[in-house]
């Protein structure tokens, strides 16, 4: 990766190491001066072996959670760059129709190659220009029987390859006499531009023979839309470069003038490539020029005057500055009017206003400003010179897919990091415990050290020695940890997509080590130098007597004037303050929630220190106090995020509000336990105290967790976080059963989804199926076109076409990204899809909401339903959550998911991607979120990580010829059945069979429910990769549980032999501890189940607004698993120490001192 949270990965490493070699520089200082200090440090290391090697397990973890971050990120960057690189090769640029972008089939324009051609051989930054034409056919291989209905057959000029790289033969399992690893060239293919007597030669990539099962020397059959023409198999070669390939992208590569031929389109082209030079990779540095350069190139400079007149006039001028005022201008839009004004300034048109108003986005957003300032005859005019700006289309092809695989890779460490989050700090907590235990265990040895002239900052300074020697080991390890669990887990994503769709490569680089490596260890030793500093605290008396009063009581008067709690009201208030104020101001930033719950938060403990002030500091005062401190802070975070919307307004919050919340609400329940443990004791006897063989093992197993109050506290603290989290998940994905129980919801009530081939389309299904059945039933398209009628009961017709809208009177001006979906009226009529919202105005009385809906579409074509995904999100991870399949398209405004079902309707303009004159619909209805899970229209291997519907709004195909000249067919053809209840005839069956039918056009059909299945394995995988990495954080527990099993029986040896001498044997020592350690891991686990049950309650309760007929079902077999897991591993870690102090001898334990 190049970036991580938009930070360049080498200049993090560079500040990460710097600021390593600053620290290791102050304690070399310190160690170099003071090396008694370092001895008496480091000598605690090698004495206690076991404790020392448990303590660094626990201490990794956190260097281990974010190196596997930093692992996946990695190997998801990796792998999309390699898939980029491996499909585009050399290419780096390429250039098409502008036309083309929007609807396909559209050649170059006559002329343009050798225009092309001439800039090519005037810039030496280009290498290579390859002219292309490419079509997607079915293709037949007879000797197998199998075919592939969207063959890529693709044309290449011989003379055009130097430059592209080289062709290289694979030897597929199957085929036994091609030779892998020789290089063939596009002159040794033979093209006779006839169809007869396979006198031409084509070669297959990796994937095209997969599919066909195809070895070299076979006959295939390519159907075009007027001819069938018989190839041979000149050989099979490696996916890449000119092959593509990756994604189950099967490419046909053919001589270019037998492609054009075969679709009867001499001296056509479809898009040329362009190579820069410096090879596969060394071409990207060149990428960004090249592509300005070009689009100059192909500017109309005319048009560009004109656009330059219109924006000059004194009266747009007046209109830009209006234009930036608000929150809803991006910054990007700020920074672009601001060099636009500059350009306006300069008096004259420049190469930089020409990039400049190539932006289409930007383009249109003029168009807009304009409008809205009554300019509206300049904005048509505007709007017409934007489709004339560019006779051709240049795409940066190479570095958008690199750029796009670098979004990708930081997005997953965001999401991992956010939630790896808890089990960092559940990882600090640790190291602050294990700190507290070690200074318990050597109180005695560090009052004597005190008495004789050591200082305070000297003890620190042991500490923070000997947690150096610890951290250094941890941070190793923790990084090589992170390195397995990254591979692990990236098994676990390739479970997610099939390795037909995407391969995952693993991958760690040593950017993302040196960054684990150092903040691992720079966060291991500030909580180390924290801990040591807080521990160090002893009161010299106190520690030489081994008393359990650990810290010093005298206090400053700064400290007795904060404990009187007003000063801490008062900052509590401040915070709130600053949270409304950077929401008000800066919303952005999306921190205004989280500081409104900090600054509340410190009003309640404030509170609680006047209280204590008031009350007076006795312990029945302090407990009762404590526990009204607790109650408060967990009622205040566990309620709903919306609770205080009505008294602070609608704050802005990011995915930070979800650690903090569960922080917070694990924190304040174990602030209130450890206020109420006499309660927790009282239940505790009464349940096992019944028990007469349990009798004194339980009061002495009770007595001492509930004795130390802060270090049971801590690891409650520690497991419950951990728990809290893979409740939420376990519940959380439970919640996907709906789709399972009512897949109707999510299929439309379509058994099957059919996408065909445009340049070769079906204008109406059944029609055209009754014509593909006449015949004899001996010939196969015949009979499977004859079966595939008898089980159809309708088909409706769809076609998706990316255009961009804008909310008729929002306060954005910029047009966004939107999906149009036209759909014929048998679609209209026949879909079961249930609405979300929806204009009561429109119901036709039939008592059924959602069909009343669609019939209205219907009835009046300037109608639309929009999906779920279009509606601005009201959770915490909205404002820049980068999985949302919608990020940075189209959202309505004026109401949000969870708002009421009664909508005003609103209308929305449309355009086609890059301009064009608008049209509009007036949107009516909602569609409910599940209807957006699976979007099989648009199904790719760009989607294979995310297959949710984006944006989307349905409405009539009358809108086809609104916004296009040319006709625009259907592509999608949504199948239902008749006769379902069929025996030994599934979806699937009739799928296959409709492919068969409709060979000749390239039909992919796939079953709606088998598709929804594999969608709903992929999510199960999904979560499991999360609950894997945060049950990364479970082992910190169970670390946690071991180091005070440990310490426990160091600290207690003589109680331990007093115990034995009053006649305990060693299996009650044993079972004594084990019970100990089960006592804290039920508290903390069943302390976990409650809030992260109490959480995903309010979680689904917000899903529950949205969506009729959610289930809250708890998981009974996971919780089991989880409890279980935590269970037995705690007493694993337990077993050990309770053996050895089952071993003490009385008489050695009474003599110890």
């Amino acid at each position: 990766m190049q970036q991580l949270f938009g930070i360049p990965t080498f200049w993090l490493a560079v500040a990460l190491l710097c600021i390593l070699i600053v620290f290791t520089l102050i304690i070399g200082y310190y160690a170099r001066s003071r090396p008694i200090l370092v001895k008496l440090g480091i000598r605690n290391v090698p004495r206690r072996l076991a404790q020392s090697i448990l303590i660094t397990m626990g201490l990794m973890l956190s260097t281990t959670i974010i190196a596997t971050s930093l692992g996946i990120g990695d190997t998801v960057t990796n792998s999309i760059r390699v898939d980029a690189l491996t499909a585009l090769g050399h290419t780096d640029e390429i250039i098409s129709s502008p036309q083309a972008q929007l609807f396909g089939g559209v050649h170059l324009p006559d002329g343009a190659l050798d225009e092309i051609r001439q800039v090519a051989a005037e810039d030496s930054r280009i290498d290579g220009l390859m002219p292309v034409f490419h079509a997607s056919l079915p293709t037949i291989d007879p000797r197998t029987t199998r075919t592939e209905a969207q063959m890529r057959v693709t044309g290449y000029d011989p003379n055009a390859q130097k430059g592209f790289g080289d062709l290289v033969t694979a030897k597929p399992e199957w085929d036994g006499g091609s030779q892998a690893g020789k290089v063939v060239k596009l002159s040794e293919l033979r093209a006779t531009n006839t169809e007869e007597n396979a006198r031409n030669d084509l070669y297959l990539n990796e994937d095209a023979a997969r599919e066909l099962l195809a070895k070299k020397g076979d006959r295939v059959i390519i159907v075009t839309p007027t001819d069938s023409w018989q190839m041979r198999v000149l050989a099979i070669v490696e996916n890449g470069g000119l092959a593509g390939g990756g994604g189950s992208n099967p490419i046909a590569i053919v001589r270019l003038d037998l492609a054009q031929a075969m679709m009867g389109q001499p001296g056509k082209y479809t898009e040329i490539l362009i190579s820069n030079r410096g090879g596969l990779e060394g071409g990207l540095d060149l990428s960004e020029e090249v592509t300005r350069d070009l689009r100059l190139r192909f500017s109309n400079k005319e048009a560009a005057q004109e656009i330059y007149n219109i924006l000059g006039d004194r009266r747009a001028l007046a209109l830009y500055e209006f234009a930036t005022e608000g929150e809803n201008a991006s910054r990007d839009l700020q920074d672009d009017i601001a060099i636009l004004r500059s350009e306006l300034d300069r008096g004259a048109i420049s190469d930089e206003f020409i990039s400049l108003v190539a932006d289409r986005g930007f383009s249109s957003t003029l168009v807009t400003i304009l409008n809205r300032g009554g300019l509206v005859e300049e904005a048509e005019r505007l709007n017409a010179l934007n489709l004339e700006f560019f006779r051709l289309a240049v795409d940066d092809v190479k570095a958008d897919r690199l750029e796009l695989a670098e979004q990708t890779g930081s997005q997953f460490i965001s999401l991992f990091s956010v939630f790896g989050s808890i089990s960092i700090i559940v990882g600090l907590l640790l190291i602050f415990l294990v700190f507290v235990l070690l200074a318990a265990a050597r109180s005695s040895e560090i009052g004597m050290s005190r008495a004789v002239g050591m200082r305070q900052g000297h003890v620190v300074q042991i500490f923070t020695f000997e947690g150096v020697a610890y951290t250094v080991a941890a941070a190793l390890l923790g990084t090589l940890g992170g390195v397995i669990a990254s591979i692990i887990l990236s098994g676990f994503l390739q479970n997610v997509v099939s390795a037909e769709q995407f391969t995952i490569h693993n991958s760690f680089t040593i950017r993302s080590g040196v960054i684990a490596f150092c903040a691992g260890i720079i966060l291991t030793l500030v909580t180390v130098f924290v801990s040591a500093s807080w521990v160090s605290r002893l009161n010299i008396i106190v520690a030489i007597r081994g008393l359990r009063e650990e810290t010093v009581k005298r206090r400053g008067l700064a400290t007795r004037i904060v404990r009187q709690g007003w000063p801490i009201m008062i900052l509590g208030v401040l915070i709130i303050a600053l949270g409304l104020v950077i929401d008000e101001m800066v919303a952005t930033l999306g921190v205004g929630l989280s500081l409104f719950y900090i600054g509340v938060s410190v009003v309640i403990i404030g509170v609680g220190q006047l209280l204590r002030t008031i009350l007076g500091r006795s312990e029945r005062a302090g407990r009762a106090v404590g526990t009204l401190e607790g109650l408060g802070l967990l009622v205040f975070w566990s309620l709903p995020l919306d609770t205080y919307d009505a008294l602070v307004g609608e704050l802005k919050a990011g995915p930070e509000i979800f650690v903090l919340s569960g922080v917070a609400m694990v924190g304040s329940a174990v602030w209130l336990i450890m206020n109420n443990t006499p309660i927790i004791v009282a239940i505790v006897y009464g349940i096992l105290g019944r028990i007469n063989s349990l009798k004194a093992v339980m009061r002495t197993a009770v007595a001492y967790p509930m004795s130390a109050k802060f270090l049971t506290g801590l690891t409650v603290a520690m497991f419950a976080m951990i728990i809290f989290n893979l409740m939420i998940f376990a519940i959380l994905n439970n919640l996907g059963n709906l789709a399972r129980d009512e897949p109707t919801r999510v299929t439309g009530g379509y058994d099957i989804s059919a996408i065909v081939n445009p340049e070769i389309p079906i204008d109406d299904f059944k029609q055209t199926l009754k014509e593909e059945s006449i015949g004899s039933r001996t010939d196969i398209q015949v009979y499977a076109a004859q079966e595939v009628d008898k089980r159809v009961h309708d088909a409706g017709g769809s076609v998706v076409v990316p255009v961009e809208a804008r909310q008729v009177g929002s306060a954005d001006l910029e047009f966004k990204a939107l999906q149009l979906m036209a759909v014929d009226d048998t679609f209209l009529e026949a879909n079961e899809w249930r609405v979300s919202h929806y204009d009561p105005s429109r119901l036709l009385g039939s008592g059924n909401t959602n069909r009343d809906m669609w019939l209205a579409l219907r009835s009046d074509p300037s109608l639309a339903i929009l999906n779920h995904t279009a509606l601005p999100k009201d959770d915490s991870f909205s404002p820049n959550d980068p999985f949302d399949p919608n990020f940075g398209g189209f959202t309505a405004e004026g109401f949000t998911a969870s708002g009421p079902k009664r909508i005003t309707p609103f209308e929305v303009e449309i355009r086609p991607v890059g301009g064009g004159e608008p049209t509009k619909r007036t949107v009516i209805a909602v569609l409910e979120s599940l209807a957006d899970r699976l979007a099989i229209e648009q199904r790719t291997s760009a989607d294979a990580l995310t297959q949710a519907r984006p944006a989307t709004l349905f409405t009539s195909d009358d809108v086809l010829t609104e916004i296009s000249d040319v006709p625009v067919p259907f592509t999608t053809w949504n199948v239902r059945r008749s006769g379902r209840g069929e025996k030994n005839v599934t979806a699937e069956d009739v799928a296959a069979r409709m492919e068969t039918a409709f060979m000749d056009r390239s039909m992919v059909a796939v079953s709606t429910e088998r598709e929804l299945q594999l969608s709903m394995s992929q999510d199960d995988a999904f979560n499991q990769l999360f609950q894997g990495f945060m049950g990364i954080g479970l082992i910190v527990g169970v670390a946690a549980i071991g180091v005070l099993s440990f310490r426990a029986v160091e600290e207690r040896r003589q109680s331990i032999g007093m115990l034995r001498a009053l006649g305990f044997r060693s299996r009650m020592v044993l079972i004594q501890f084990l019970l100990e350690a089960t006592f804290v891991t039920l508290i903390g686990t069943v302390l976990g189940l409650v809030l992260g049950t109490m959480t995903s309650w309010n979680i689904f309760n917000e899903l529950a607004r949205q969506t009729d007929g959610l289930r809250f079902d708890i998981p009974w077999i996971n919780v089991a698993i989880i409890v279980g897991v935590a269970w037995v591993f705690s007493l694993a870690m337990t077993t050990l120490p309770a053996l050895q102090a089952g071993r003490i001898y009385p008489a050695e334990a009474l003599r110890y001192e």
